[in-house]
């Protein structure tokens, strides 16, 4: 004889989900550790990443000012010369106006006296002795720190005796107060300086 067992009809079945306490609690600390271990490092390359952007433009600023130099004194020294060499001098088909006296760039506006020189003739010199195309602003009030940030170089001028030019590479200013960077790296360049001393590196972050 041949006993048939009850079927169970219901069987109460379990299921999982979503994630238990510990184990979100685990991902909240490994999330912590990881923050706390990579993000430092992260900074730390971007960091480095721009000291490089800025050191490679700046070495190029630095030898387009020295050539620019260098050609003026060959000028200068030609019996074909103006005597008091008040013009601009041709570098690779581009002509740079440079001081009279010294023959570092100077700009359009500079080329009478090294305290005239403005905003725009530092733009001006950038422009005139980079051949690569840097996209540029100038930090006189008009563009805000958005805008600033979409650009290359934001560029001012430091109204001293004599002036100087200040080239601030945009990706790394991060506060304005008053119109002004607070912080950020880039180059200076003095026309009252020496040859060697005329370009130098800042970094303020």
């Amino acid at each position: 004889m041949i006993v048939k067992k009850p079927l169970n009809t219901m069987r109460s079945v379990h299921v999982q989900a979503g994630f238990t306490l510990v184990e979100l609690v685990v991902v909240v600390i490994l999330l912590g550790v990881l923050a706390v271990v990579a993000l430092p490092r992260f900074i730390n390359t971007t960091e480095h990443a721009q000291l490089s952007a800025v050191k490679g433009v700046m070495d190029a600023f630095n030898s387009g000012v020295s050539f620019t130099q260098h050609r003026w004194r060959l000028d200068k020294s030609s019996k074909h010369s103006i005597p008091d060499m008040d013009f601009p001098v041709l570098l690779d088909a581009t002509f740079v106006s440079v001081d009279p006296n010294n023959g570092l760039p100077v700009g359009s506006e500079g080329v009478d006296s090294i305290n005239e020189i403005t905003a725009v003739d530092c733009e001006e010199i950038m422009q005139q002795i980079l051949t690569s195309n840097i996209r540029t602003v100038l930090i006189d009030g008009t563009a805000s720190l958005p805008q600033i940030q979409q650009q290359d170089y934001a560029i001012s001028v430091e109204n001293s005796n004599p002036d100087r030019c200040h080239y601030y590479l945009a990706a790394s200013l991060t506060s304005m107060p008053a119109g002004q960077p607070s912080n950020g790296i880039g180059f200076s360049y003095d026309t009252a300086q020496t040859m060697n001393q005329a370009v130098r590196l800042f970094d303020f972050r």
